[in-house]
């Protein structure tokens, strides 16, 4: 694997981590609050689903750019 490839996965993976170490927060501190679940803002459900989409892709598609076959 190059190193632009690596760096690449570690963006997807880190970006992947955060969004939903937020999103989870948002929804446990809402739990915590007011003893329910907390809503998550639109935009960081769509951020969260945007950035798992990009993870699964760049796990699925290897460096060279073929699809790997199940």
């Amino acid at each position: 694997m190059s190193t632009s490839t690596r760096s690449t996965n570690e963006i997807t993976e880190v970006q992947y981590f955060v969004f939903n170490v937020i999103a989870m927060l948002i929804v446990l501190g809402g739990l915590w609050r007011d003893g329910r679940l907390g809503e998550v803002p639109d935009a960081l459900l769509g951020l969260t689903s945007v950035s798992a989409l990009t993870f699964v892709l760049v796990k699925r598609v290897p460096p060279s750019g073929t699809p790997v076959d199940p």
